[in-house]
């Protein structure tokens, strides 16, 4: 008996704790209240089973054991006796969803802990993390050479070779086609229809360019395709900063050679 009542009173002891540490003010009220409601369904399963065992034969227990087990103790004298819950309402609680008040919250959130023991997970450094047993990398992924691949290089090459990134335009390209379309214009404009015939079988290219001034309306339409905006920020780009890094260093390494695995 004496055992019982110190287990008891040290399982008692460490939930009260444990509610007080986590819930505060109307919360912890609540909860303490289930916890003596359930506590005290207990003592009374207890002592009806006592009683039973006692009129099978059971005579060697004290006589008082029920009164003790019926008596009810206050484990929370801070608090007053609060309204007892029925289930129904205990069911509303714990279905209870976030509604933006601070209590119904918290109240969710302490219900939620003790319900499941908090598990931490250690964060994988990339999407694919090595083996450590057999040390190969992810089956997506086969590095056949010497070369040691990090995590953004294996981030990038499980994208897979259907994948293609967002092109970045090069605005020396392209400054450079559009100085070259115009002045194949001032050249269809200043010799017209007419053919050249060169007999020599070897000659320099021309970098001849007629002057403006000629045409108004072939000055006014280079001038415009000249002055156009060249970088576009409006495209959304498909890879990281260190992914296109990544890119870079795997297209610049010619040790390494990218096959589709069978």
């Amino acid at each position: 008996m004496q055992r019982y009542e110190e287990k008891f009173n040290s399982i008692d002891t460490a939930m009260i704790t444990e509610i007080s540490e986590r819930t505060s003010g109307q919360i912890e009220e609540k909860l303490q209240g289930l916890w003596k409601q359930a506590t005290k369904r207990e003592e009374e399963k207890s002592a009806t089973i006592w009683l039973k065992n006692k009129t099978n034969g059971f005579k060697t227990m004290k006589p008082h054991m029920p009164v003790e087990l019926l008596q009810s103790r206050d484990r929370s004298p801070s608090y007053p006796e609060n309204d007892i819950w029925d289930n129904e309402e205990w069911t509303q609680i714990r279905g209870q969803r976030k509604t933006g008040k601070r209590e119904d919250a918290e109240e969710t959130q302490v219900i939620e802990k003790l319900k499941r023991p908090e598990q931490t997970t250690a964060k994988p450094t990339c999407s694919s993390e090595l083996n450590k047993t057999t040390n190969r990398i992810d089956p997506k992924v086969i590095n056949l050479s010497s070369t040691k691949l990090d995590n953004s290089q294996i981030d990038l090459l499980i994208k897979g070779f259907k994948f293609t990134p967002t092109p970045t335009p090069n605005t020396t390209i392209l400054k450079s086609d559009i100085q070259q379309f115009s002045r194949r214009l001032r050249l269809r404009e200043y010799f017209g229809n007419g053919k050249f015939d060169d007999g020599s079988l070897v000659r320099n290219k021309s970098t001849f360019t007629p002057n403006t001034g000629r045409d108004e309306y072939l000055d006014s339409f280079i001038d415009t395709i000249s002055k156009l905006p060249i970088n576009y920020h409006n495209t959304k780009q498909n890879l990281s900063r260190r992914e296109k890094k990544s890119q870079e260093e795997l297209k610049n390494n010619p040790s390494i050679i990218f096959k589709r695995s069978r």
